[in-house]
């Protein structure tokens, strides 16, 4: 169910918010740079080490943000699993702590279009999935917290993460978040 923010809270702390929430994203692109083929459909470019290195870089992480349309094509968790990790340890990557058992991820799903997948169980039922959907208009969702804004600056998201306290931010998905 979607919320309005309210005056009581505030999205846009400026500096402030920017300062306790550092960003970073991982991104792999096909030589013409382009995230993803121009149909949307998804497209594994990267190979398997790195995907297995986006799990590590989602250990280090709080939240991990998704555009909608990233989302529609990969419903399933954005968490780190035991298996790349120990893949990465058994490559001699160094691994900086093990996943402790109970870890939750917020996953963040930042929305201009229409409804979300909702019958990925393996998404909405994860316990260790915190969802976040920042969205233009209310959408109806199995669980987690809907914010409204007509439309989301980057000031705005991070002032609704850090709000949250998330202090780190890995941008994983979306042609429209990390490109151009």
């Amino acid at each position: 169910m979607g919320s309005h923010l309210g005056p009581e809270e505030r999205l846009d702390d400026g500096p402030i918010a920017a300062a306790r929430v550092h960003v970073s994203a991982n991104v792999a692109a096909s030589l013409d740079g382009r995230l993803a083929p121009a149909d949307g459909a998804r497209a594994a470019l990267g190979s398997r080490h790195d995907l297995d290195r986006m799990h590590l870089h989602r250990l280090d992480a709080d939240a991990v943000l998704v555009g909608g349309a990233t989302f529609r094509t990969w419903t399933l968790p954005y968490v780190a699993d035991d298996a790349p990790i120990a893949r990465a340890q058994a490559s001699g990557v160094a691994v900086p702590r093990e996943v402790p058992p109970g870890r939750t991820w917020w996953n963040v799903i930042l929305t201009r279009g229409g409804p979300l997948p909702t019958g990925s169980r393996r998404f909405w039922d994860d316990p260790r999935v915190r969802p976040l959907v920042l969205s233009t208009r209310p959408l109806d969702l199995p669980r987690g917290e809907n914010l409204v804004r007509p439309a989301w600056s980057p000031a705005e998201v991070i002032g609704a993460l850090a709000h949250r306290g998330i202090e780190r931010l890995l941008v994983e998905g979306g042609g429209r978040l990390l490109g151009p």
